[in-house]
């Protein structure tokens, strides 16, 4: 998991390999950090759900159960 310990993923695809792509990527991202730093109250809702998945051992039960609640939210 990305979660012990702490990281990121980011997937690249030839489509990021396009002109001005990394320019762009490295703008928003420097732009979303200093949006985090400035407002640290502000947080998202799926925390709770990564934090409940880290700690149940039955990894199956885990992904059975984000399955079900992203066919929840994810409604079309």
């Amino acid at each position: 998991g990305l979660h012990k310990p702490s990281c990121m993923h980011i997937a690249l695809t030839l489509r990021h390999a396009q002109p001005g792509v990394k320019e762009r990527f490295i703008t928003d991202l420097k732009t979303a950090i200093d949006h985090v730093k400035a407002h640290p109250e502000e947080k998202g809702s799926m925390a709770p759900i990564y934090g409940m998945a880290a700690t149940i051992p039955m990894r199956g039960l885990v992904s059975d159960m984000l399955k079900k609640y992203l066919d929840l939210i994810f409604k079309v």
